[in-house]
């Protein structure tokens, strides 16, 4: 471990034994990353030809008392960047009452803490009562820190930084935490986490309880096609022709995907594939299965016999989802997802896609997170959001050729849904590396 990793670890654990809250540990770190790159001895480095010092140079003058203007230079230094006169002064008596450099980082770590937990009790009260790593850091850099520029730019990427912290260093039991503290504490919502490459179950809760899994059908419906029709993919080129009645479902509110099909209209297979599984387009899911099945109650019987043969446990009762008995577990809707990266790798090039363009329209799709690039790696494969599903989500990514497949069902909203899927993939991906 390098001396700066080293650094790193000791700020971790020496805040992990004051503050129980994993959130406002990395809101602070990130914040120090920001202002420092955590180096306990950096000296702004604007300051470094207005005072003629480097970073070495300057701490070494201050230590041999050979540089006298510590207190009064108004120049950044150490891990929080002190500047103030009186703080940099009482971090400088403070090394000296301890014997230390002033780049101690066990003695500048205490001084922080004798700043937060005295002077700026408000501000620890707020850290550790923060619900997110965005709120932590947020805290640390308005009311601690207080930088000249605190615009969105800066608070994002202070906040992407904390980020980091926060999964390097999450354990299985702030997991747990922090999917409770998301979800309001219920013990309703379900949670599966797996390394796809391995099979090791990395996370589960309520995980065999089975539940409405909303538009997540359409995923089966895609795997049942392919499995019979479209695992030779020349047959996307194929046109079908939207009938009345899906058309008239198409502008039926009712539904999801709002893609507004005309009768008569002719579409391609893999178009029809994307609108339903990108923007969860229900009669484009309806249309695809009309092209093979002259009824499609039907093909419902065939998905339900697919995922016997699969050992998923789930039940379907529609193509599309709307049916509040379209229904599975934590456990077999990931099962449905291995399987179809396993069987038809090539769905991921659609699940990945952050939107579809039909008649001009752009359909944005369902997941936020991958519109907002919020998980590196993050390529599929399908949420589900109704009524009595709540918000779902079926979830893969892959980072340096790792995957990890990632379940929440019953969620109650889509901030939850975020969240969850969000820990839940880095944690996933990060224990894998």
């Amino acid at each position: 471990m390098t001396k700066q990793n080293n650094i790193e670890k000791m700020i971790w654990d020496y805040f992990s034994e004051r503050i129980d809250n994993a959130f406002a540990i990395a809101g602070i770190m990130g914040n120090l990353f920001a202002e420092s790159r955590l180096r306990p001895d950096a000296l702004e480095f604007s300051t470094h030809e207005r005072l003629g010092f480097s970073s070495e140079e300057y701490t070494k003058a201050v230590d041999d008392d050979t540089y006298l203007n510590f207190s009064d230079d108004h120049a950044g230094y150490g891990l929080a960047q002190w500047t103030d006169n009186e703080r940099k002064n009482n971090l400088y008596a403070h090394a000296k009452d301890k014997g230390v450099s002033i780049s101690d980082p066990t003695m500048q770590m205490e001084f922080l803490w004798e700043e937060l937990s005295g002077g700026h009790i408000d501000v620890l009260h707020k850290l550790i009562e923060s619900k997110s790593v965005q709120t932590a850091s947020d805290v640390f850099l308005s009311d601690f820190e207080n930088p000249f520029d605190q615009s969105d730019r800066v608070r994002q990427m202070r906040a992407s930084y904390s980020r980091n912290f926060y999964y390097k260093y999450l354990t299985l039991e702030q997991l747990d935490e922090s999917l409770s503290s998301y979800t309001d504490w219920r013990s309703d919502v379900c949670f599966f986490l797996q390394d796809y490459d391995t099979g090791e179950i990395l996370y589960e809760r309520n995980a065999d309880r089975k539940c409405p899994i909303g538009s997540i059908t359409k995923l089966m419906t895609a795997y049942s096609l392919m499995k019979r029709f479209l695992y030779d993919t020349s047959r996307l080129n194929e046109i079908t022709v939207i009938d009345a009645e899906t058309a008239r479902m198409s502008n039926d509110r009712d539904f999801s995907g709002h893609e507004q099909f005309k009768a008569g209209e002719k579409v391609s297979l893999e178009q029809l594939l994307k609108l339903a599984l990108i923007s969860s387009a229900c009669s484009s899911a309806v249309a695809l299965v009309k092209h093979f099945y002259k009824e499609p109650a039907e093909f419902v019987g065939q998905m339900n016999r697919d995922a016997s043969e699969l050992s998923i446990d789930a039940s379907f009762a529609d193509c599309f989802g709307i049916d509040p008995h379209n229904q599975g577990s934590a456990r077999g809707i990931a099962a449905l997802g291995a399987a179809v990266i396993s069987d038809y790798p090539w769905i991921l090039s659609i699940t990945a896609q952050k939107a579809v363009s039909h008649h001009g329209i752009e359909y944005p799709s369902t997941s936020i997170l991958l519109k907002e690039d919020a998980v590196d790696g993050l390529d599929g494969l399908k949420t589900g959001t109704t009524n009595c599903a709540g918000a779902c989500y079926l979830s893969t990514a892959q980072r340096r050729g790792h995957r990890v497949i990632a379940v929440v069902l019953n969620a109650q909203n889509e901030w939850e849904r975020q969240m969850s899927v969000t820990d839940l993939l880095e944690y996933g991906l990060r224990k894998s590396s």
